[in-house]
């Protein structure tokens, strides 16, 4: 009896021995488990802040940088909407948006807010404030457009309109399609198809627009009269700048572009003894593209008499850095014109005795001295036909055969009239060929042992190159 409870006991003994010791190792499993934990925890932190990793996919969403394309609802005519251009981008940590109208009609936005997918932005305009409030979903923006009163702008003056906005990913597709064009992957005539197939409506619009501005220039005919009859609208006699028979006194003036741009010369120098056409202009937008026309009608005029006409255009204004914007946007479009910025401000050269309140003043003039002066209140869009008259005068000619010279219809204006053959548009085979590399191309480019084939670690790498940006 007494070897049975022996037994007994000391295999009671045997087994409390072995659970402790179970539990003592299952705790020291789980504090090294606990432990290992945490410090992966603090390696990750110290990569990647948590700010950084915990951040909410919705704010990621939320980046409206790019250029959006705004529909606003009309009142007025309820089937068409009002449709405005957004260019929006930063500049450090502030968020900068550019209202666009027209071509001519741009407005920087005020008090720009963004929180969380929230938007809201004021556009000034000359009348009334545009409050725009919406929020961003991705490539979407909708909400609505608010005009308020400049002396009340937190109370809407008239009824909220619907907007929508889409990211124009246009951009982001013609320089990746110019990419493949510079690499020699792809031919401009190649790219040209894949735009057209990409954005169909939209390359359909720009061939009409184009269209219809051909025939619009066909069809407009350029008139050269007797500069003698020149007459300002209302018969008054205004005066500016120097009167025909003076000679130009010398001044200076600063370079926009070409070779001279931020370099100060003389025009009247500059001209030597050519034929030359001197305007002094502000720096409305109206003047700067009816500049393009002129010197258009100044070269054909210039080709067709073997005379040399040197154009400058003399930008008048308080304000250089504007002045030198125009410069930087338009200078290289009007390589043929000489672009300069009066260095005396809205007033001009002093010597001259331009008239500040005349948007325009055109100066003809030959071996230095004024043959005709032309005042324009409000900038030239088109060529004056009293103006064209005085150059066909200084170049000896008539004005009908100057006429003739400039109203001959362009060769390819013909087959603009006639229905255009549609190109055979590329199946999809052979456009997803153009733009996907070949074998041999990635195994060269990716193969870095050099056994004829992708490893997973090359592979990932030549998906990774191959992601469009």
């Amino acid at each position: 009896m007494s070897r049975l409870i022996f037994a007994f006991l000391l295999s009671a003994l045997m087994c409390s021995t072995s659970f402790a010791q179970d539990s003592r190792t299952k705790k020291k499993t789980k504090k090294r488990g606990e432990a290992r934990s945490r410090q992966q925890g603090k390696e990750r932190g110290r990569e990647k802040p948590r700010q950084a990793r915990t951040g909410t996919q919705e704010s990621r969403k939320a980046s409206p940088v790019g250029t959006w394309r705004l529909a606003v609802e009309s009142k007025s005519r309820p089937e068409r909407d009002h449709l405005y251009t957004l260019r929006v981008s930063r500049e450090g940590d502030k968020l900068v948006i550019v209202h666009v109208r027209s071509r001519s009609r741009e407005a920087k936005a005020t008090s720009v807010k963004l929180e969380g997918t929230r938007l809201s932005f004021t556009v000034a305009t000359s009348s009334n404030n545009m409050f725009y409030q919406g929020r961003i979903t991705e490539d979407l923006i909708r909400g609505t457009m608010e005009y308020r009163s400049p002396d009340q702008p937190s109370k809407p003056s008239r009824s909220s309109r619907a907007f929508v906005g889409t990211r124009d990913t246009r951009l982001a597709f013609r320089k990746r399609i110019g990419e493949l064009v510079e690499k020699g992957k792809l031919t401009r005539e190649e790219a040209g198809q894949l735009y057209s197939i990409a954005f169909p409506e939209r390359s359909r619009d720009r061939d009409a627009g184009r269209e219809t501005d051909r025939r619009y220039r066909n069809r407009r005919t350029v008139e050269v009269k007797d500069p003698a009859q020149f007459k300002i609208a209302g018969g008054k006699a205004l005066f500016s700048g120097p009167q025909p028979g003076e000679k130009i006194p010398s001044f200076k003036v600063t370079g926009l572009n070409g070779e001279r741009v931020g370099k100060v010369f003389d025009p009247v120098r500059l001209a030597g003894g050519k034929l030359q056409v001197l305007i002094f202009m502000d720096d409305n937008g109206v003047g700067i593209r009816g500049l393009f026309g002129t010197a258009s009608i100044l070269s054909q005029i210039a080709d067709k008499s073997g005379k040399q006409i040197q154009l400058t255009a003399i930008l008048l204004g308080d304000d250089p850095a504007k002045l030198s914007q125009f410069g930087k946007r338009f200078g290289e479009r009007l390589s043929g014109v000489v672009m300069a910025a009066s260095q005396e401000g809205r007033d001009g050269p002093g010597v001259l005795g331009l008239n500040r309140t005349i948007s325009m003043t055109i100066v003809v003039a030959r071996d230095g001295e004024v043959t005709h002066n032309f005042v324009f209140p409000q900038s030239m869009l088109y060529p004056n036909p009293y103006f064209l008259g005085a150059i066909a005068s200084v170049i000896g000619q008539k004005r009908e055969t100057v006429t003739k010279w400039l109203n001959v219809e362009p060769a390819d204006s013909a087959p603009a009239r006639g229905r255009r053959t549609p190109a055979r548009r590329p199946s999809r085979e052979e456009l997803r060929n153009l733009v996907r590399p070949s074998r041999e191309e990635l195994l060269k480019r990716f193969d870095k042992d050099g056994d004829g084939k992708l490893s997973e670690e090359e592979g990932r790498a030549a998906r990774k190159a191959l992601q469009p940006k």
